[in-house]
């Protein structure tokens, strides 16, 4: 029975996952190149800013822009991009740091026969939304919507643009080219809005603590050891699926109202759950030596 449970449970999360990846996959454009930041610095590409490496993961490596003042910063140059369609973009995540004014992304499309234009982040919320101040890491993007019959660019130019002085730090960015009538600041359809996000972690959380609760009494009274560490296994389990949904979710560009209590939730079922087992089963070890001590002294 304990069995059934398990499997229904994880089939109905399995289910879950794999309704909203298409979703996500439908809303997702073709990435054109994959920009990591040492390797643009090793090519030449790279002309400023400052490679804080991850080790072992140049996906995770990041750019450090900084400023003393006003004036803008050119950090990389894509010469003979892969783009083949009219409408393309930068999209990346961005961090700010004590930056003065209002501080923006600027990426300027060269074509041949000397055109060129311009995309910024200059919009007040979003993915377009300018740098100023202090911002958590999030989602930008600088599009640019070219003609149908136009041909695609030859350059890309790509800076920061500061008001004042502060610092910017950029994740490894995509190149990205999009089919007609797709929309680069859509970005991927959220599995569930940030209201149900809050429900989920509300009532994620108080059933852990429930339970929590419930399992600490049962073992320090030493009754229902089945049904404990039947409900310790199924949690953790639960929570280490839990956990993988939530990583999934941010490697799909899911907000955070999605992917954080998902690995919140599931990172302390499967940690705890799975971690304190051994010492309830050890509970549950004395509590039964003791009765039988009682037994045999009587």
């Amino acid at each position: 029975m304990r069995r059934n449970v398990v499997a229904v449970w994880l089939a109905v999360l399995a289910a879950g996952v794999a309704m909203a990846a298409p979703a996500s996959a439908a809303a997702a454009a073709e990435c054109v190149q994959e920009l990591y930041w040492d390797a643009l610095q090793a090519s030449g590409a790279l002309r400023a800013g400052t490679v804080e490496p991850a080790e072992g993961d140049p996906s995770a490596a990041r750019l450090r822009l900084s400023s003393d003042g006003a004036g803008a910063v050119t950090f990389m140059v894509i010469d003979e991009p892969r783009v083949t369609r009219a409408v393309y973009a930068l999209v990346g995540r961005v961090r700010t740091e004590n930056v003065e004014g209002s501080a923006y992304l600027e990426m300027w499309s060269h074509f041949p026969g000397g055109g060129r234009y311009f995309s910024r982040t200059l919009g007040e919320d979003g993915p377009l939304a300018d740098l100023g101040g202090t911002q958590a890491r999030r989602r930008f993007v600088l599009p640019f919507y070219n003609k149908a019959d136009a041909p695609p660019p030859e350059r890309l130019t790509v800076s920061v643009v500061f008001a004042g002085p502060g610092t910017v730090y950029l994740d490894s960015v995509r190149l990205m080219q999009y089919a007609a009538g797709e929309d680069p600041l859509a970005g991927p359809r959220a599995w569930w809005s940030d209201r149900t996000g809050g429900l989920v972690g509300g009532i994620g959380g108080g059933l852990l603590g429930v339970l929590g609760g419930l399992v600490g009494v049962l073992a320090g009274l030493g009754r229902a050891r089945r049904f404990v560490l039947a409900t310790m296994k199924t949690v953790a389990v639960l929570g280490g699926v839990a956990l993988a949904a939530g990583v999934a979710a941010i490697a799909a560009g899911q907000p955070y109202g999605v992917w954080y209590p998902l690995v919140l939730g599931g990172a302390l079922a499967a940690l705890l759950f799975a971690g304190l087992q051994r010492a309830v089963r050890a509970r549950y070890d004395q509590v039964e030596l003791r009765r039988i001590e009682a037994l045999d002294a009587s």
